[in-house]
C-alpha cells in the first residue's frame, strides 16, 4: 500500500507523495474472510497531513502528527519525503511486533527534542531481536535517525526483503 502511494502518478509526473502521519491509528487492516475477499487487505487513513509534489509542511512552528512515530525531520521542522513515510511505517511495525512502545512519554517539547536528536537504533535492535534475520535488517535500516540512510519508498523497502 505503502509502495503504491509513493509511486502515484497523474499526467504530469510522478506525485511525490508523502503521507506524513504513518502510524497505527492511520493503517486498518482487515479481517481474513470471505465477505472481505475483494477488499484491499491494508488501506491506509488520514491524508490530513499528505503532501504532494514537494509542497511543505506548515511553518508555523506547530508540530503536526503523531510523535511517537515521528521521524527525526519532522520534529527538526525539515521537509518530509518518502523516506519519512519509510521511518514512520516501521517504527509502527517494530511496535507491534515487539508489543513496546518506541519511545516514552514525555512533555511535547522533550519529546520533540528527543525525536530530533536521539536514535531509535538500539530499540529497533531490541525490538527486532526475534524476527527473521532479513525483516530485522530491513526494519532497522528503514528506521535510520539519517533519512539518506533510509530506503527511499515502500517499493524500496520491499525489495529489501526479498532479496
Amino acid at each position: 500500500t505503502l509502495a503504491v502511494l509513493h509511486e502515484a502518478a497523474d499526467a504530469a509526473g510522478p506525485l511525490e507523495a508523502v503521507h506524513g502521519d504513518l502510524c497505527p491509528d492511520n493503517i486498518l487492516v482487515r479481517a481474513p474472510g470471505p465477505a472481505s475477499a475483494l477488499a484491499p487487505a491494508v488501506v491506509l487513513v488520514d491524508f490530513g497531513l499528505a503532501r504532494f509534489r514537494g509542497a511543505r509542511r506548515p511553518v508555523d512552528g506547530t508540530f503536526r502528527g503523531t510523535a511517537m512515530y515521528a521521524p527525526p525531520e519532522a520534529a527538526r521542522g525539515e521537509a518530509l519525503d518518502t523516506r519519512s513515510d519509510v521511518f514512520a511505517l516501521a517504527l509502527t511495525l517494530l511496535h507491534v511486533a515487539s508489543r513496546k512502545a518506541p519511545r516514552r512519554k514525555q512533555s511535547a517539547p522533550a519529546w520533540l527534542v528527543s525525536i530530533g536528536e536521539d536514535s531509535v537504533v538500539p530499540y529497533a535492535e531490541a525490538a527486532t531481536a526475534h524476527l527473521d534475520p532479513a525483516v530485522a535488517a530491513a526494519l532497522g535500516q528503514a528506521v535510520a535517525h539519517d533519512a539518506n540512510q533510509r530506503p527511499e519508498s515502500g517499493r524500496a523497502v520491499l525489495r529489501l526483503l526479498a532479496s
